[in-house]
């Protein structure tokens, strides 16, 4: 449990900001927990240099004594985890797409953070907020990743050296007391909360465990295989997601790049209207720059892969052709955006 105490996490109020909207209010009572205060302002720091709309929006904070308050976007919708709750009690399943959105949401958040040398490190779905804008004169839901409370910047690809994050979402080289990971280790967190969209349920669940039984538990046994008509496309993600070697784990970079995911990029930045957003803009020349170089290189973990995906999809390409998707397209196929 954090050392400090949060209140009115999501309560309402009328601060002033430039949008004149209403906003959350993060409370954090330091009373008893001084050097809390450098931790607060990090997130705070960190929070500011976010410049994308599937990111929670910082606008200001201020110190009251032994209290500190953090203003944000508010996001009418609550926490993805009170929605998935609510899909559960209701008897209802998230449609394929509307996954795929919010996981791509997510994904453009992360790929930020990490291109800023950030590793979230608590990637949950508490963590992530639902919000309605009205876009093109329709009401579109946006996932939004928030709290940056357990971020942590690192030097290039040396690896942190911090054990932290939610017990259900912590990767397994944590899980297994290895103190060094990477920016992978919120692609496993991310992992899980696919799953739950999927399923509602988390992969790996026992509330009688303690902690460290539960870690050996993730360690020692695979997810529950996800339900039979799930989209082939997903169970792919969910696969190279929840690998439990973190070299063979995929990066932000493997998964925006596939194929069918770089085509929902192009369709959802087209929908929400955000060609003109200038992070969004260095993501795609990123993404098609990786594209290129990949073209060029016949690499062996793209020969891998793609039989990987292969194997998995061919049970589907009889009954259902048009689920299987083509990851490694042409660069002559691929989706071009408006420039």
């Amino acid at each position: 449990r954090s050392p400090f105490t949060r209140f009115h996490r999501y309560q309402r109020n009328t601060y002033e900001n430039p949008k004149k909207e209403e906003v959350e209010t993060k409370v954090i009572k330091q009373k008893d927990y001084k050097n809390e205060k450098e931790r607060v302002q990090k997130e705070v720091e960190n929070m500011k240099s976010m410049s994308i709309p599937t990111f929670i929006e910082f606008y200001d904070y201020e110190n009251d004594n032994d209290t500190q308050k953090i203003y944000m976007e508010y996001a009418d919708q609550g926490t993805l985890e009170n929605k998935i709750a609510q899909m559960k009690k209701e008897g209802k399943d998230f449609n394929t797409e509307e996954i795929f959105d919010y996981l791509i949401d997510i994904l453009l958040a992360l790929y930020t953070l990490n291109k800023k040398g950030i590793i979230h490190r608590d990637i949950k779905s508490e963590n992530i907020l639902l919000k309605t804008e009205k876009i093109n004169e329709k009401n579109v839901t946006i996932a939004k990743l928030s709290d940056l409370g357990l971020g942590r910047q690192i030097e290039g690809v040396s690896g942190a050296y911090t054990t932290c994050g939610t017990a259900y979402y912590v990767c397994p080289e944590i899980a297994a007391g290895e103190k060094k990971y990477s920016y992978n280790a919120d692609i496993w967190s991310l992992g899980i909360v696919l799953y739950e969209l999927i399923t509602k349920n988390k992969p790996w669940f026992d509330p009688k465990m303690s902690t460290s039984e539960f870690f050996q538990f993730v360690v020692d046994n695979k997810y529950p295989p996800l339900p039979e008509n799930t989209d082939p496309r997903l169970k792919y993600l969910v696969k190279i997601m929840l690998k439990k070697d973190p070299e063979r784990r995929a990066n932000c970079e493997d998964i925006l790049t596939l194929d069918f995911m770089y085509q929902k990029i192009i369709e959802l930045i087209e929908k929400c209207n955000w060609k003109e957003n200038e992070t969004f803009k260095k993501i795609l020349e990123d993404l098609e720059k990786w594209l290129s170089n990949r073209d060029k290189v016949k690499n062996e973990k793209y020969i891998k892969e793609i039989q990987e995906a292969k194997g998995l999809f061919s049970e589907y390409s009889a009954a259902e052709p048009l689920l299987q998707p083509q990851l490694f397209l042409a660069a002559s196929q691929r989706p071009s955006r408006k420039r």
